[in-house]
């Protein structure tokens, strides 16, 4: 099977150059020139969105539950009502910057979910 023998050097011949792809950074100008296209077809959108005219009403005050006092806010955007309850539970701490926080959070989230809701998603 392998009865055969060279005697002698033998010669391959293999092709060595090697192509290679250099990666850079952006540069400078480059990122300048993609934000000021960006900033422009957000303009752009901005206009071509009507933004007709909302209605906001809002009432809040706080109740006792029966574990934790709660915040309730009731408002009204463009003639639906909404509600947002707040528990101020203990990981809450009580002082009024992070209770306004946990308010503002739990309206905020309800706006999103009003809003959202209204959207037409593209396909």
């Amino acid at each position: 099977m392998f009865d055969h023998k060279q005697y002698g050097p033998s010669k391959i011949s293999v092709d060595s150059r090697v192509t290679g792809h250099e990666h850079r950074a952006p540069t400078d100008d480059s990122v300048r020139l993609l934000q000021e296209m960006q900033k422009k077809i957000r303009n752009e959108v901005v206009k071509a969105v009507p933004l007709e005219p909302n209605l906001l009403k809002a009432l809040m005050w706080t109740e006792q539950g029966t574990l934790w006092p709660e915040v309730v806010v009731i408002y009204e955007l463009n003639g639906v009502k909404y509600e947002a309850h707040t528990r101020i539970t203990p990981d809450i701490e009580h002082d009024d910057e992070s209770i306004r926080r946990a308010v503002v959070k739990t309206v905020a989230e309800g706006f999103a979910v009003a809003m959202l809701s209204g959207m037409n998603h593209a396909r």
